[in-house]
């Protein structure tokens, strides 16, 4: 499994969002510009998690985006799920019923579960909350 650019980068989007919690929108060219991550790049990106219902936005010369939840509400999980599509390692695993016709032969499909669920017990336990948490301290040894 490699998280893409397009997951990489709605992450960071969504902790510049989560990190600005002032009750303002934020627009796109000011994260884009934190982040040194391209305009038209993190449109397509607040699209997705825009739809998801993730963020919201604010029209208006002072409009931009603002996170629908609280920052312990989101999950790295709920937030790469939706530019990543599934998780799964491999495809026989991304539905709750594997309807592989060789589940039951199948010598590897045990790593494959262990491997799930250890990719699970990371992201959709981190948060948000925890990344803010994170990137405060390292602000702070610097």
């Amino acid at each position: 499994m490699k998280i893409s650019t397009k997951g990489r980068y709605a992450l960071r989007l969504m902790i510049d969002l989560a990190s600005n919690l002032n009750g303002e929108p934020v627009q796109i060219k000011e994260i884009a510009a934190r982040q040194t991550i391209s305009n038209k790049y993190l449109e397509q990106i607040i699209s997705a998690l825009h739809k998801a219902g993730y963020v919201k936005s604010v029209r208006g010369p002072q409009g931009g985006y603002l996170l629908t939840k609280k920052p312990e509400e989101y999950t790295v999980g709920m937030i790469l799920r939706t530019t990543e599509g599934s998780m799964a390692p491999v495809s026989c695993l991304e539905f709750e019923v594997n309807d592989c016709e060789r589940k039951d032969a199948c010598v590897t499909l045990e790593l494959w579960k262990k491997l799930d669920e250890a990719i699970r017990s990371v992201i959709d336990v981190v948060t948000l909350a925890d990344l803010l948490e994170i990137q405060r301290e390292k602000m702070t040894e610097n």
